[in-house]
């Protein structure tokens, strides 16, 4: 139970900030640089819904869902902080620090907790 809790609360800054940047964009457009013709901040808040909405679902289901908000925000965060780091002013700002940093780091962080959370069901013998 504890890690359905930490996988949460992992994921769940990034949700918020997710929220935040696409309540901004719906307002000003521009705010979130676009991926074709959708803003990449509402591809980030899809993918941690998803993270989240994971962390309490039965082992069967949890794997595809995980996989399928980690993947989109693991690849917009890699390739924000490359842009970022090569050509500078790429990714929306939070205290000076671009959010694609901080995106990473929780996303990363959020396969360690999902990692381990399906680690401790399996010693356990139990559904997560």
């Amino acid at each position: 139970m504890i890690w359905r809790i930490v996988l949460t609360l992992v994921a769940l800054p990034g949700f918020i900030g997710g929220l935040q940047l696409s309540y901004a964009e719906l307002f000003a457009t521009g705010t979130c640089p676009a991926i074709a013709t959708v803003p990449a901040c509402y591809l980030v808040l899809a993918g941690y819904s998803l993270i989240i909405i994971s962390a309490w679902l039965p082992a069967k289901r949890a794997l595809p869902i995980f996989s399928a908000g980690f993947l989109p925000v693991f690849v917009l965060a890699a390739m924000g902080v490359t842009f970022e780091l090569v050509q500078g002013d790429i990714c929306p700002k939070a205290a000076g620090v671009p959010q694609c940093y901080y995106s990473l780091g929780l996303v990363v962080l959020s396969l360690l907790a999902f990692l381990n959370l399906r680690y401790q069901m399996r010693t356990q013998n139990a559904d997560i």
